[in-house]
């Protein structure tokens, strides 16, 4: 006998959805295996069909909807929230592409359907379907649940739905935030964790030096190779390894580097990781307080592309960084300019426009290692005047 589709019914019912002549009447593969009595998703007119049946038994509708790109507590806690306002929960997943549309083209990290099976797997949900829109008008209207519940951080005058619900006379719920969690950060947290073992973050440390080196990647710390996603492939820049060695005692090390390649689809996410670690591996030593990357094409007019200064300023925000005493190191005429953008001293390596020039890492080291001195007196390394 074939698999059945079903979803959990608050009643202690299951409705089968696989009635003779369901288009819905099929076999199902290993893959798409039950979990706790229910397939990772239903069909929306499915979800539709339950609302409609528990309306039926007098029973309050809830529906929410989202990415839940890396579940985390904050998920969980507000998926019971929501159970706490309604008898049935449907829950509505971003596909793919529309989370690509909506949070760029490094997102979503898992797909569409491994992200549906998570969250269906929680016990507060009884009903998990894809949906491809931007907003959820669709959703409401054919589910039209009556209770919306959306995270606390949405106002309801924000929710485009919102007056639709209101116009068959249902309620908007904004549930507040029981945990500071955002997927992004786990993210972020995740990448700096990935990397090569012989690199120790310091967390929650005490860090007495509050000056950084921001350092570009690519054709800086790195040879520079376009749209470069092979780990194989990736060469320390001649000196940069001792000259990062010597630094470190006494300056933060930050790494802001734009990454288009990724927004116009020329490599992954992933595979930025993957090069990053191989570059973190051949620097055996080095210690980065913080990895910032933008993904962004240029058409997405982002804040954290260089020349904008957005990767310096989060970092001096997280970290606790006095821009003034710090260094921007890059080899292109946008990292000069965030740098200054940013109020830092700047060093052009190999190109001229900074604050100061150097035509290797040898210089790099030795620029910095003497800017105690008063201006004027660093010896064998250009300063290029900007009054």
């Amino acid at each position: 006998m074939a698999d059945r589709h079903y979803h959990r019914y608050p009643t202690g019912e299951r409705m089968d959805t696989n009635k003779p002549g369901s288009k819905d009447a099929e076999d199902v593969d290993q893959n798409n295996a039950p979990v706790n009595g229910m397939l990772e998703q239903i069909t929306r007119e499915q979800a539709a069909q339950a609302a409609a049946l528990a309306r039926q038994h007098g029973l309050v509708v809830g529906f929410t909807s989202g990415v839940f790109d890396i579940l985390h507590r904050g998920h969980v806690h507000f998926l019971y929230d929501c159970k706490q306002h309604c008898d049935l929960l449907l829950v509505g997943v971003n596909t793919d592409s529309s989370v690509r549309r909506i949070k760029g083209a490094s997102r979503p990290v898992q797909d569409e359907r491994s992200r549906s099976l998570v969250v269906a797997a929680l016990k507060p949900v009884d009903g998990v379907f894809l949906f491809s829109e931007e907003n959820n008008n669709e959703n409401i209207t054919q589910l039209r649940p009556d209770v919306y519940l959306k995270a606390g951080d949405y106002a309801e005058a924000q929710l485009s739905s919102a007056p639709l619900v209101a116009s068959y006379g249902g309620k908007t719920i904004i549930i507040p935030h029981r945990d500071n969690l955002s997927t992004t950060a786990l993210l972020e947290r995740a990448a700096l964790l990935g990397r090569s073992a012989t690199l120790t973050m310091k967390a929650g440390a005490k860090d007495a030096r509050n000056n950084a080196l921001f350092i570009d990647r690519d054709g800086t710390l790195i040879e520079s190779i376009d749209h470069l996603h092979e780990p194989e492939k990736v060469t320390i820049r001649d000196g940069a390894k001792e000259a990062l060695l010597s630094l470190q005692k006494d300056y933060r090390l930050v790494l802001v580097t734009n990454q288009m390649g990724i927004g116009i689809g020329h490599f992954t996410v992933e595979e930025y990781y993957s090069v990053t670690r191989q570059m973190l591996r051949l620097l055996d030593g080095v210690i980065f307080d913080k990895l910032y990357f933008c993904p962004h094409s240029l058409k997405e007019d982002c804040d954290c592309r260089k020349p904008k200064p957005g990767m310096l300023l989060r970092a001096a925000d997280e970290l606790g960084i006095d821009l003034a005493s710090s260094w921007m190191i890059g080899d292109m005429d946008n990292d000069i300019a965030a740098g200054k953008a940013a109020g830092c001293r700047t060093i052009g390596l190999g190109i001229d426009g900074g604050d100061f020039s150097a035509s290797s890492w040898k210089d790099v080291a030795s620029l910095i290692a003497s800017a105690g001195f008063p201006q004027g007196q660093q010896k064998d390394i250009t300063h290029h005047d900007t009054h």
